[in-house]
């Protein structure tokens, strides 16, 4: 952590386009205003409750489950499992790989890593993650049969309401290395806003987190910077 003597505050942030705070104050309509901020208040209230139990109970909240239950149960997440998975908003699948393999793609990307140090990663200067997404034990990783297994397992906690949505799959153009999600498209792009209605109509309870409908046609990369995918990634 810095100390206050190490941080430069002659760094000068520049400002958004004004039309990015006409979006924020669109976000919220007028007869919407005061639902918020009962909403707000009620979250406030139950992310306290949250909080303490987090400090309490630590990393043992996170979901746990030997992958060989999912494959017994059709390569689906057990019913009770599943939704505690989407309250979580996370898993832990155990077995999906053998630890030895685990260890020797391990092994392979730190050898890749000293043996490539100019690889570069972030933070830039003493990287925690380091740009090897294209090596060959994350190659290996991502197309290993169980760990497809296991994307699909979880990917199917997704559902949508409109059983019109249609989700064409790219075969043709392969997206660029490591590419994330949108940051200021999720509320500027109309379709990606809807995501977020309830949110925004002061019923966050409401909100279903894994409801797919508006997020396959959505725009996540407005402004093609190269940070943000086009395509929606279910994980």
């Amino acid at each position: 952590m810095a100390t206050v003597q190490q941080l430069d505050f002659e760094t000068k942030v520049e400002h958004l386009d004004q039309r990015f705070a006409t979006l924020k104050a669109s976000l919220v309509k007028p007869q919407h205003k005061q639902k918020v901020i009962e909403s707000y208040k009620r979250l406030t209230k139950l992310l306290e409750i949250e909080v303490d139990r987090i400090g309490k109970f630590g990393s043992a909240l996170v979901p746990e489950i030997d992958f060989q239950l999912v494959r017994e149960n059709g390569g689906l997440l057990p019913p009770a499992f599943a939704d505690l998975v989407r309250d979580r908003g996370c898993v832990i699948l155990r077995g999906v790989v053998s630890e030895e393999q685990a260890t020797a793609w391990e092994t392979s990307l730190k050898e890749y890593v000293q043996k490539h140090p100019n690889v570069g990663g972030h933070p830039r200067k003493r990287p925690a993650a380091w740009n090897v997404f294209w090596t060959k034990a994350q190659m290996e990783s991502r197309s290993h049969p169980a760990v497809l297994e296991a994307m699909r397992s979880v990917s199917r906690l997704w559902h949508v309401q409109d059983l019109n949505t249609s989700i064409d799959f790219d075969r043709q153009f392969p997206l660029d290395p490591h590419l994330d999600s949108g940051a200021i498209e999720r509320w500027e792009d109309p379709t990606n806003r809807e995501n977020y209605r309830e949110i925004f109509e002061g019923n966050w309870q409401d909100w279903d987190a894994w409801k797919a409908d508006n997020r396959v046609d959505a725009v996540s990369d407005l402004y093609q910077t190269g940070t943000a995918c086009s395509a929606w990634r279910s994980l």
